[in-house]
């Protein structure tokens, strides 16, 4: 399965995160890593931004930085389970574009939708639910909150 997600992923992998976000993040890391699910992530985002601003900002935390670095390895370095998406590659269509800029202004969420594009899936699991009512099944998207892709 491929996917994207945005920035609810490496704030869970936080030090501080709650034992409810730090279980969700487990499971989904089991989950992705028992169906060989591929994340393609845009380059640059939000979601690259937040996983170093997180690993510079634990750099002398031994147990942080020792978490973000596994987590950066074990995806994030591994080809078979990231493929990112540069300018080159997006193929997300004006129509998209335009429904995300307008009513509710999610454009800062445009990533996200052309990272997705990229797939046949065009799957997003996100903790944003307004964009999920906003966007779900608009142009074959999926959108679910981590829970729901979890217990899926």
């Amino acid at each position: 399965m491929n996917l994207v997600i945005n920035e609810w992923f490496p704030v869970y992998l936080r030090p501080t995160a709650e034992e409810n976000e730090l279980e969700l993040l487990f499971d989904f890391l089991s989950k992705i890593q028992n169906e060989s699910s591929v994340l393609y992530v845009r380059r640059p985002s939000p979601f690259l931004n937040k996983i170093y601003q997180l690993s510079k900002q634990y750099n002398s935390d031994p147990i942080g930085r020792r978490k973000i670095n596994h987590v950066i390895k074990l995806i994030l370095r591994d080809s078979k389970r990231c493929k990112f998406i540069d300018d080159d590659e997006v193929t997300l269509n004006q129509t998209v574009r335009d429904k995300l800029n307008s009513d509710g202004n999610y454009i800062s969420d445009e990533y996200l939708f052309e990272a997705a594009s990229c797939t046949e899936e065009k799957i997003i699991i996100t903790t944003d639910q307004k964009l999920i009512d906003f966007m779900n099944g608009y142009d074959g998207y999926t959108l679910m909150t981590p829970s729901e892709f979890n217990n899926n």
